[in-house]
C-alpha cells in the first residue's frame, strides 16, 4: 500500500501534448451511451487521480472522449512545478467536468506530523483550490497514511469525503485477501473510504476488469486510484505507480461499455458520495519567524533519522538534471553523531542537495517579508558549491529564489555563509541548502538561518594542534598546526604546563626544561578572524616530562603517522639528506626502506595512500630534506601523493611489480655492487625484518624479500648486481625455506639467523651485528608493525639495535640480550597500547 512521492522519483519524458490533450477536453463533441435495455445496475465506479501529475491531462482527455468523468485529487503546493499540472490544466480539467479534490498542500505523511501542522497541509490545501474556483468535498490522504486524529482534521477542514487505498479484495496472500470487493454507498466511515491498490504497472485489462465486475453480483463503490498515465518512455517500477496511455484507453472503452450495458455508473466521488459544500477553514498561523540570535532550521545537526532511509526528519535528498546522485549518512558528525553526504557520478548538468523539507509544517523556517536572513551550514566537498535557495508563498507554492555565490572545496568542516537580499512580500518560508554540481561528494552539517539583525558572530573551523617529539628537558617539542578555515585565520599560540601558560612560549616549538619535570606540556592555538567569534583549540597532552637523564625515551603519537612523525622529530635534524616516504597501511615496503633510510642518514615517514597526514606534512617542513623519495606503486601509494611532495622537496618514485620487486629497486637505487653483506628475510611477514632492518642499517648493507618458499626473479637479479661477500638469512625455515637457503647459497656464502619465534630471532640478530655498550636499543612491538616501521632508520642513526617485546612483557630472550648489551638508553617506539608502561619501567633497570 504504497504511494508515489516527488522525493523519490525522477520524471521521465513521454507525456502527451499538452495542447492537444487540453483540445481533447474543451473542444471534443461526445455522443451519449445508448440507453441501457435493461435497469442499471448497483454499482458505482469512481476513477480517481493522485497528486495533479502533468500527464494525467491525456488521461482526462481520453475519459472526455468517452464521456467519464473522475475525481483529480491536486497537491496545490505543486500545482505549476515541474511534472505537474498548471494552474490553467486543472482548470481545463475541471472544466469538462471532472471533480477536484484536496491531498495537501505538499503531500507529507500526516500521520507525523503535530495537529496544527496536519490542518496546515489539509485545510489550506482546500482554502487554496476553493480561492481557484472549485467546490472542493472530497479528500485523498497522502501515502493512504491516516489514523483518528488525522481523519477527524479532514473532517475539521471541511470535507465530506477521505480516501485510503488498498482496502479492497485483493489477490490470494496479499494484505487484504479477505476485504469486501467493494465499499458501500453510503460509506461507513465517509473519512476513511475503502478502495483498490493503486493501479502500478503490474496491473493488466482483466485485472483492471476484474476489480470492477466481481463488484457486480452485490453492487457497492469501487475506488481505482491512478497516478501516472505515460504515452512513451515510462518508468514502469512498481513505485513510481505508472500504466501506459494505451491500457488506459482500453480500460475506458471497456468501462464506457460496461456502463452503456447497464452494468453499473462511473461518478466521481462527489457524485457517488453527494453532500453539500462546507465553508472552507484556513489552518492555524505558521510558527512565527526566529527572533535575535534565535536559529530558525529544524534539526539543524540533523541528528534526528527521518521516514525515508539516510535523509534526517526535516530534509529532503533533491536532485535535477542528468547525474546520480547517493544520499547517505557519516559518523561522526561535525557535532553530534552523523552528518550527511551527497556522492555524485554521472555527473551531466543539474545539482544534488539536502534541502530543509517543502512544507507548512514547522521543518522550513518562517520568514518576514522586508528581512534579510543570515544561512550557514559546514561542510567538507571536493567540489565547489553554493546555497540554493526556495521560497514558498501565501498558497504554499515553492520556487526557486536565488544563489549563493560559490564556496571552495573544503577538507575541514568549513562555514558556508551567505545573507539573502530581502525577503519579496508575498513569501512566508524559506528552505535552502549547499548543492554539488560535479562529481564527488559533499557533507554537510550543523545548518542554520538567523535574522542578519541579531545574528551571532561566524565560526572558525580549527584543527587540533599535534605535539611530536620527546617530552624530556633538552629535547625539543614541536607543534603541527594546519591552517583554519575559512583562510586566513590569524594563528597565536601558547605552551602550557599542566595547563598553566609558560611566560615566553608562544612559538610552535619548546624545549623543557627541569621545571617541567612530572608535568604534562600542551600548546594552545588560538584564532581570530573578523566577523567570526574568536576560538582556542588545545592539543592533547604530552607524556610527563622526564629529566635529561632519564633511562629510557618514548616516541609514540595519535596514531602510526604521529609517531613515525616523533621518531623522526626525535632523531633527526633539519637539513637531512634524503626522507623516505613509505605506506602505513602495508608494511613490506617500509622494511626494505630502513636500512636504506639509515645508510643514507635519513628517517622514514609513512603516509596514507591518498594523502600526506598533517603531522608528517608539518615534519617534512622541518627536516626539509634535500630530496624525498616515495616507495611503491600507486596502488601503494597515490600520484596524488607524490605531487603534494613535491612542493616540499624533488620527490621521486621507486617502484616494482610487487614488494619484491620494490625491495630490489630500492637496493639497486642505494647500494653498490661487492656489497660485504646482504640481509634477506620473508616479504609475507615482517617481525625478522624489523630487527634485521637496524642491523643491516649498521652493515650500511640492503635489506632483500622473498617468500617462504623462493627467491623472486627480480630479488635474484638484484642478488647478482649486488656480488654479495656473505647473505644473512632472518628467521628460521617457517619463514624460509630449506629451499630458500639453497638457492642462496648457490649465489653466495649464506648463514641463517633463527630463534624459536620472533622474539628469540630478534635476540640473535641483534648479537650477532652489536657489541655490548651499544648508545641506545630501541624497543618495539612484535604483535603489530606500524609503529616500528620507522625505528629501523633511526636506530641506525643511533648506532643501537631493534628488539622486539610484548605489549606487556620484555620475553627471556630479548632480557637477556638487553643484559648483554647495557646500552646507554632504551627508546620505546609506539603508545602504552602497543608497548605498556611496565615494560618501560623494567627496560629502564638494564641501562647502564
Amino acid at each position: 500500500m504504497t504511494e508515489s512521492t516527488i522525493r523519490s522519483r525522477r520524471f521521465t519524458a513521454g507525456l502527451l501534448s499538452v495542447a492537444l490533450a487540453a483540445a481533447a477536453l474543451v473542444g471534443a463533441v461526445v455522443a451519449a451511451p445508448a440507453q441501457p435495455a435493461q435497469a442499471a445496475g448497483s454499482t458505482v465506479v469512481s476513477l480517481t487521480f493522485d497528486d495533479g501529475n502533468a500527464d494525467q491531462l491525456a488521461a482526462a482527455a481520453t475519459m472526455n472522449a468517452k464521456g467519464l468523468k473522475g475525481t483529480f485529487y491536486i497537491i496545490s503546493g505543486y500545482v505549476d512545478q515541474p511534472g505537474y499540472l498548471t494552474r490553467p490544466q486543472v482548470g481545463t480539467i475541471a472544466g469538462a467536468g471532472n471533480e477536484i479534490g484536496g491531498h495537501t498542500v505538499h503531500h507529507l505523511d500526516l500521520t507525523t506530523l503535530g495537529a496544527d501542522d496536519v490542518k496546515r497541509e489539509v485545510c489550506n490545501d482546500r482554502v487554496n483550490l476553493t480561492n481557484w474556483g472549485y467546490p472542493i468535498t472530497s479528500f485523498a490522504y497522502p501515502f493512504a497514511s491516516v489514523n483518528p486524529a488525522v481523519e477527524q482534521a479532514v473532517a475539521d477542514c471541511g470535507y465530506n469525503t477521505g480516501r485510503g487505498l488498498g482496502d479492497l479484495k485483493t489477490a490470494p496472500g496479499t494484505p487484504c485477501a479477505d476485504c469486501g470487493v467493494s465499499e458501500t454507498l453510503p460509506p461507513a466511515d465517509p473519512m476513511l473510504t475503502a478502495a483498490a491498490d493503486q493501479v502500478d504497472s503490474t496491473w493488466d485489462l482483466a485485472r483492471l476488469q476484474s476489480t470492477v465486475t466481481r463488484a457486480d453480483a452485490a453492487g457497492g463503490w469501487v475506488q481505482l486510484t491512478f497516478h501516472h498515465i505515460c504515452a512513451s518512455a515510462c518508468d514502469t517500477s512498481p513505485e513510481n505507480a505508472t500504466i501506459s496511455a494505451a491500457l488506459f484507453d482500453q480500460f475506458t472503452t471497456w468501462l464506457a461499455e460496461w456502463q452503456a450495458g447497464g452494468n453499473g455508473t462511473v461518478k466521481t466521488v462527489q457524485q457517488a458520495v453527494g453532500g453539500a459544500v462546507k465553508p472552507v477553514v484556513a489552518g492555524p498561523p505558521l510558527a512565527p519567524a526566529p527572533g535575535p540570535g534565535e536559529n530558525g532550521v529544524a534539526n539543524p545537526s540533523l541528528e534526528t533519522p527521518g521516514a525515508v532511509a539516510n535523509i534526517p526528519q526535516c530534509w529532503w535528498g533533491s536532485s535535477f538534471g542528468s547525474n546520480s546522485p547517493v544520499f547517505s549518512t557519516v559518523t561522526p558528525g561535525r557535532t553530534g553523531a552523523t552528518a550527511e553526504k551527497v556522492t555524485v557520478t554521472n555527473y551531466v548538468d543539474g545539482d544534488a542537495k539536502l534541502l530543509a523539507l517543502f512544507d507548512e509544517s514547522g521543518c522550513s523556517p518562517t520568514v518576514t517579508p522586508g528581512a534579510t536572513y543570515s544561512l550557514r551550514a559546514f561542510y567538507m566537498s571536493t567540489a565547489n558549491t553554493q546555497f540554493a535557495v526556495y521560497t514558498r508563498d501565501t498558497l504554499g507554492v515553492w520556487t526557486y529564489w536565488t544563489s549563493s555565490p560559490l564556496f571552495t572545496p573544503a577538507t575541514i568542516y568549513t562555514e558556508a555563509n551567505f545573507t539573502t537580499p530581502a525577503i519579496p512580500a508575498d513569501v512566508t518560508g524559506i528552505s535552502f541548502g549547499l548543492n554539488i554540481t560535479a562529481n564527488g561528494e559533499l557533507i554537510t552539517d550543523d545548518y542554520a538561518l538567523y535574522d542578519s539583525n541579531g545574528a551571532p558572530l561566524l565560526a572558525i573551523s580549527p584543527l587540533l594542534p599535534t605535539v611530536t617529539g620527546t617530552a624530556q628537558v633538552g629535547a625539543v617539542l614541536t607543534a603541527t598546526v594546519a591552517p583554519w578555515a575559512p583562510a586566513p585565520v590569524a594563528l597565536s599560540y601558547q605552551w602550557k604546563r599542566n595547563g598553566t601558560a609558560i611566560p615566553g612560549a608562544t612559538g610552535l616549538s619548546y624545549v623543557p626544561t627541569s621545571a617541567d619535570v612530572g608535568a604534562t606540556l600542551t600548546i594552545a592555538v588560538s584564532g581570530t578572524k573578523a566577523g567570526y567569534a574568536p576560538l582556542t583549540a588545545t592539543s592533547a597532552a604530552t607524556a610527563a616530562v622526564q629529566p635529561a637523564d632519564a633511562k629510557t625515551v618514548r616516541y609514540d603519537g595519535a596514531d602510526r603517522f604521529a609517531t613515525s612523525a616523533a621518531v623522526s622529530a626525535g632523531v633527526f635534524a633539519p637539513g637531512v639528506p634524503v626522507a623516505y616516504i613509505a605506506s602505513g597501511e602495508t608494511f613490506a615496503d617500509a622494511l626494505s626502506a630502513g636500512p636504506a633510510a639509515g645508510a643514507q642518514g635519513g628517517p622514514v615517514l609513512l603516509v596514507t595512500k591518498n594523502a600526506v597526514p598533517t603531522v608528517i606534512a608539518a615534519e617534512l617542513a622541518r627536516l626539509k630534506p634535500a630530496k624525498i623519495v616515495v616507495l611503491g606503486g600507486t596502488a601503494a601509494i597515490a600520484e596524488s601523493v607524490v605531487t603534494s611532495l613535491k612542493g616540499t622537496a624533488p620527490t621521486t618514485r621507486v617502484a616494482g611489480a610487487d614488494r619484491f620487486a620494490v625491495s630490489a629497486a630500492v637496493s639497486k637505487a642505494v647500494f653498490a655492487p661487492n656489497a660485504p653483506v646482504v640481509y634477506v628475510a620473508s616479504g609475507a611477514n615482517y617481525p625478522d625484518a624489523l630487527s634485521g632492518g637496524a642491523a643491516a642499517g649498521l652493515k650500511k648493507a640492503p635489506l632483500l624479500l622473498v617468500t617462504p618458499t623462493s627467491v623472486p626473479a627480480a630479488i635474484a637479479t638484484e642478488l647478482g648486481r649486488l656480488k654479495p661477500a656473505k647473505i644473512v638469512m632472518l628467521g628460521g625455515t617457517v619463514s624460509l625455506s630449506p629451499a630458500v637457503e639453497k638457492a642462496l647459497k648457490a649465489i653466495a656464502p649464506t648463514t641463517r639467523i633463527a630463534g624459536a619465534d620472533r622474539f628469540v630471532v630478534s635476540a640473535a640478530v641483534s648479537a650477532a651485528t652489536f657489541t655490548p655498550g651499544v648508545p641506545v636499543v630501541y624497543l618495539v612491538s612484535g604483535q603489530n608493525f606500524p609503529d616500528a616501521l620507522s625505528g629501523a632508520a633511526a636506530a641506525t642513526k643511533q648506532g643501537g639495535p631493534v628488539l622486539l617485546v610484548t605489549r606487556d612483557s620484555i620475553p627471556a630472550a630479548v632480557k637477556a640480550e638487553l643484559d648483554r648489551l647495557n646500552p646507554g638508553a632504551i627508546v620505546i617506539v609506539g603508545g602504552t597500547q602497543a608497548v605498556s608502561a611496565a615494560v618501560a619501567t623494567a627496560a629502564g633497570s638494564y641501562v647502564s
